[in-house]
């Protein structure tokens, strides 16, 4: 596995996306046959350039924590579908991964609000990269007047639409 891998990262520059996907493809059929301590330690060979292949990227995220965290956090080829399915179908350990990622977008964020708990939530609300509509602000304004623990995340957010902060 390590000189399959090593071969994949020496030559990135030079693959083709259809050959970046086969790679992902294949991958992904063989890390579940593999030790978890395997899985673990290609998830984080992955996690800093964000390129894993969005096939292996997708069972990776499905994995345990410690195995989908990295991937969750950045790969970049994971769609908001997804993401959105890792939100509604894993717990709240992943979820809190999504709420990390640089960008969140206003479907993936919807997601988190509806499946998450408050902690998700007011994670979310601290990443500034994610992107909230206001109908999901509505629904966060309506958690906090529950739960004393989100009025500073919705407070602190720096773009809050004033109609929710007013009422």
């Amino acid at each position: 596995l390590h000189e399959v891998t090593d071969l994949f990262f020496e030559s990135t520059e030079d693959q083709s996306p259809v050959e970046t996907r086969l790679f992902g493809e294949l991958m992904a059929k063989v890390a579940f046959e593999l030790d978890q301590e395997v899985r673990k330690e290609l998830s984080n060979r992955f996690e800093p350039s964000g390129s894993a292949p969005r096939e292996l990227a997708k069972a990776l995220a499905n994995d345990v924590i410690e195995i989908a965290g990295p991937v969750l956090r950045t790969a970049r080829n994971l769609t908001d579908d997804d993401l959105i399915a890792v939100v509604r179908h894993r717990g709240h350990e992943h979820q809190m991964v999504v709420t990390q990622r640089p960008v969140v977008s206003e479907a993936v964020s919807d997601a988190l609000v509806t499946h998450g708990n408050d902690t998700v939530v007011a994670s979310l609300l601290s990443n500034e990269g994610a992107r909230i509509s206001d109908t999901t602000f509505e629904v966060v304004a309506q958690r906090a007047e529950a739960n004393p623990d989100l009025h500073a995340p919705v407070v602190n957010r720096q773009a809050v639409p004033a109609h929710v902060l007013n009422s």
